[in-house]
């Protein structure tokens, strides 16, 4: 997940307001991401028992290396040249900028911040998104089978009737830390939970070691651990 937070700009930017840092801000990012108004977890709140959904809706992943997708459709057979607009052009000038202000280059310069900017996107583009989906949808399947006797007891058959829903085991797990009207706060879940994290991601034999799952963990963890690029400074203009 850190490869992913720092592909984000962050923990505090890949969090809403700020990264938590203990149970129940946990339980309230959950939310949060999930499109639900901070304003259901004021103390004053009226809506007891029915949360409040936001307009903006869920969260979702920021797109990354903005300049080098503007060229990624030229090497595909059939796409058509690369026009580039004045916005395309800004955001090659000034790639950390959202709102960049015009700005008067020669083609020189234009084509040496390419170059840079290009170059400092690299891993930007290297996460592997798919592969870390697939990797967490393993371990919510492994999560789910642990600690499913427990919440069919607390919530019922119906807590989880789709696949899509797997993630909402990890709220319902940081709920139960704590507590509701039909469950005192308690620490099982976690730890079941936590017995099948270790299972899925720090196998003890060595045919797990080297099982599907093993191996893109892997991959994630050597591609977290490049260094960031830093490209080089623009040359002075003459």
């Amino acid at each position: 997940m850190e490869l992913f937070f720092r592909a984000q700009g962050g923990r505090d930017i890949f969090f809403i307001s700020q990264a938590p840092s203990n149970v129940t801000e946990y339980h309230k990012q959950i939310y949060l991401v999930m499109g639900f108004s901070a304003g259901n977890f004021a103390p004053d709140t009226r809506n007891k028992g029915k949360l409040q959904a936001t307009k903006k809706g869920s969260r979702t992943l920021k797109e990354q290396g903005r300049v080098s997708m503007l060229f990624c459709g030229q090497f595909s057979p059939s796409s058509s040249h690369v026009n580039l607009t004045a916005d395309d052009v800004q955001a090659i000038l000034h790639p950390n900028s959202n709102s960049p202000k015009g700005t008067a280059t020669s083609p020189t310069q234009l084509v040496s911040a390419l170059a840079r900017t290009l170059e400092a996107e690299i891993l930007d583009l290297m996460p592997d998104y798919l592969l870390g989906h697939r990797i967490c949808w393993t371990l919510f399947r492994h999560v789910k089978d642990a600690v499913e006797c427990d919440m069919l007891r607390w919530l019922g058959p119906k807590w989880i009737t789709q696949g899509y829903q797997l993630p909402f085991t990890a709220g319902y797990i940081f709920r139960s830390l704590c507590g509701d009207a039909k469950l005192p706060p308690t620490r099982e879940l976690l730890d079941k939970a936590a017995a099948a994290y270790k299972e899925v991601l720090y196998p003890d034999t060595e045919e797990e070691v080297h099982s599907e799952v093993g191996n893109k963990i892997k991959v994630l963890q050597a591609t977290a651990a490049l260094p960031k690029i830093e490209p080089d400074p623009a040359p002075p203009v003459w």
